[in-house]
C-alpha cells in the first residue's frame, strides 16, 4: 500500500505518520519544512534517529541480511553494516578487530523525506512488508550518498501504542 501511495505523490516533500504517531502541535508541519527546506541537498531525510547494532533487533526471521542487501536494487557498492571485519568499510572498528555493525536510521513512526529519493530508490523495497522497512531505508540512504539528519520529533507525538500485528517481514533466499 505504501508503494501504491507514494507513487501518486508529486510534492517536493514526504511526510509520513503510522497510525499511532499524531501532530500535538499547530505549527509542526511549519518546523519540520523549515528544517527540510533548508538542509543540504544531500540530506534527504528527517526524524527520530536511531541506530541498531545487531539485526536481530529488525530483522529477526532475517538470514542473509548482507545478501539481502547486496541484491537490492538501491544497492550501490558499500560494505554493508557488519561486526564481521569489513562492515562499512572496517576492520578494526573501535579497536575490536570487527567491522561497523551500527545502522543508523530515522524512527519508522514519523518521518518526512524528500519525495525524488523516495522514487530513486523505487521505495519501499518490494521484499519487505513490514518489519524493518526503516532501517533498511537508512541503509538505502546511505549506499546512494545521501544523508539523514536527527530533528527528533518536533510538534508530534511518536509510536504511542506497543508494537502490534505480524512484523511481515519476507525474507529473502540465502545467497549461494
Amino acid at each position: 500500500m505504501m508503494r501504491q501511495m507514494f507513487d501518486k505523490v508529486q510534492s517536493e516533500f514526504i511526510w509520513w505518520f503510522d497510525d499511532d504517531s499524531y501532530i500535538t502541535e499547530p505549527d509542526a508541519l511549519n518546523r519540520w519544512l523549515t528544517v527540510a527546506r533548508s538542509a543540504a541537498k544531500n540530506t534527504v531525510m528527517w526524524g527520530q534517529m536511531a541506530c541498531c547494532d545487531h539485526p536481530l533487533a529488525f530483522a529477526p526471521e532475517q538470514e542473509d541480511l548482507l545478501g539481502f542487501v547486496r541484491s537490492a536494487g538501491w544497492y550501490r557498492g558499500l560494505p554493508p553494516p557488519s561486526s564481521r571485519p569489513g562492515g562499512k568499510g572496517e576492520f578494526n572498528f573501535e579497536g575490536r578487530g570487527r567491522g561497523d555493525g551500527r545502522w543508523f536510521f530515522i524512527l519508522g513512526g514519523c518521518w518526512m523525506i524528500r519525495t525524488s529519493v523516495i522514487h530513486a530508490l523505487d521505495w519501499p523495497d518490494k521484499r519487505l512488508i513490514k518489519m524493518g522497512d526503516d532501517v533498511f531505508l537508512g541503509e538505502a540512504i546511505r549506499q546512494n550518498g545521501w544523508e539523514i539528519a536527527d530533528i527528533g520529533t518536533p510538534g508530534v507525538a511518536l509510536d504511542t501504542e506497543p508494537r502490534r500485528g505480524d512484523p511481515g517481514f519476507t525474507p529473502p533466499v540465502a545467497a549461494h
